[in-house]
């Protein structure tokens, strides 16, 4: 529930920041960095963070993520213990009011993860309780993104992004845990400083 009052405060709050401005055209080149809050990872228990530079007069984006979890309530998840990236991204259009964009991503990190362990259950037919044992499992990713960001103002925006790609377990034993190619879908809801 505190989630949710958090981000109705934070929407609201910047709707109003954006209505209170003066109504002078904004220049959006003029702030070529944003630091971004994915306040949609915290239903995750993940705070995650991103640094995105604008080169090529806006057009284009390097995105660095960073992400950490602050909580392991469950460890039949395979939630992301600790993640970084980079993010390549195009904005076909620049920079303006509403804008759309599309790009390529990967990240390295490690998940919470693990594997059943029941010593006779090939012979006795699950009579015995599987046992679990958690690890942490490093993984890489790779996935095509799509998003749209809306800027309030000079030094503030909000953005949401999609993402589809692949992603691979490494350096794990193949036989209690899978290291193959896996689909991966990725989602950020972000609120951002521009400066």
């Amino acid at each position: 529930m505190k989630k949710v009052k958090l981000l109705f405060v934070v929407l609201t709050s910047s709707i109003y920041v954006s209505i209170a401005q003066d109504k002078v055209p904004v220049d959006y080149l003029s702030t070529k960095n944003i630091m971004s809050f994915n306040y949609g990872d915290l239903i995750a228990n993940r705070v995650a963070i991103a640094y995105e530079r604008l080169l090529l007069k806006g057009k284009l984006g390097l995105k660095i993520p960073l992400a950490v979890t602050f909580v392991n309530d469950n460890y039949y998840s395979e939630k992301s213990k600790m993640q970084g990236g980079l993010d390549v991204n195009y904005y076909p259009f620049g920079q303006q009011k509403l804008s759309y964009y599309t790009g390529i991503g990967s990240k390295i990190g490690q998940r919470y993860g693990g594997y059943g362990y029941c010593p006779n259950c090939y012979y006795i037919h699950l009579a015995e309780p599987l046992y679990y044992s958690p690890q942490n499992v490093p993984f890489i990713s790779a996935h095509v993104n799509n998003g749209v960001q809306f800027i309030f103002n000079k030094h503030f925006s909000v953005s949401g992004q999609f993402g589809i790609g692949v992603i691979k377990n490494i350096n794990q034993d193949t036989y209690y845990y899978d290291t193959g190619l896996r689909s991966n879908v990725t989602g950020e809801l972000n609120a951002s400083f521009r400066f």
